[in-house]
């Protein structure tokens, strides 16, 4: 063996930087067609999936707001029944009439009606 400068030799074709380039952008091109593939399909599932889930959501919070109307509806309807049978309780009804000037009857002017 010589000491000097010594060059393994293997006898393989030597390709220029041209084709080694051109072969490696061609499996860049494939591989990013398959990446980004792979990318549309998991966004695509992600979306099948979450899509039930937000509309689920949706329903809930509608609900709710449809349980709150109800709520405030039924504690108006109470109110309005309180109110309605304030103002029909005879005391009521005697108290306004005397607060808007109207005098009581005599006994004169009462009319008994007798139910048979």
């Amino acid at each position: 063996m010589s000491s000097g400068n010594s060059a393994i030799n293997f006898d393989a074709p030597q390709l220029n930087d041209h084709t080694f380039n051109r072969a490696k952008a061609r499996l860049d091109r494939e591989e990013l067609f398959f990446y980004g593939l792979a990318v549309i399909f998991l966004l695509l599932a992600l979306l099948v999936y979450t899509y039930p889930s937000v509309q689920m959501v949706q329903e809930v919070y509608r609900e709710q707001k449809i349980k709150g109307r109800e709520r405030d509806l039924l504690a108006e309807q109470t109110r309005l029944r309180l109110e309605y049978e304030m103002l029909m309780s005879p005391e009521e009804m005697e108290q306004r009439t005397r607060a808007a000037g109207f005098a009581p009857l005599d006994k004169e002017h009462w009319v008994l009606v007798v139910k048979k």
